[in-house]
């Protein structure tokens, strides 16, 4: 997903949620983004979790994202208030650190970081929100092998 984030007359296009959310922080602390969206990329993601692929990846996480990925898994859904609320953390700078643990995790087994979970940016009353979306499969498998912290 490309996530695009429009400051005065330039946008920016990022590719993951812990890029948009550093630029977001970033631009934000100068009060100056104008809108920031995801921009849906309706190509799949080309993966299969297999129980040992998916066992090797929550091995590799710590507490706080295995935690994080129970809430996403169970919910399907969470918004950025609310994981920051389940893992006691002030901001979505902190939180885009748990969330970037996942991502690079994944990464380093040869996972892409959208065959855990995705995200979708927007504007509410002038703030930037974030929505968090687990991967079907991944949810699936989460359930089958009874993620927990």
């Amino acid at each position: 997903m490309a996530i695009k984030i429009q400051h005065g007359s330039v946008v920016y296009v990022v590719d993951t949620p812990e890029e948009a959310a550093r630029l977001g922080a970033l631009l934000d602390g100068a009060g100056v983004i104008d809108t920031v969206q995801a921009a849906a990329d309706d190509s799949e993601v080309e993966f299969t979790w297999t129980p040992e692929i998916f066992r090797a990846f929550i091995d590799h996480l710590g507490e706080p994202q295995r935690k994080a990925l129970v809430q996403l898994t169970k919910r399907g859904k969470a918004t950025d208030a609310y994981l920051r609320e389940t893992l006691g953390v002030s901001d979505n700078q902190a939180l885009g650190g748990f969330l970037s643990g996942i991502s690079k995790q994944a990464l380093a087994l040869g996972i892409p970081a959208r065959a855990v979970f995705k995200c979708e940016n927007y504007r509410n009353a002038g703030k930037r929100r974030s929505l968090y979306f687990i991967d079907n499969q991944f949810q699936q498998i989460a359930v089958l092998e009874k993620i927990d912290v």
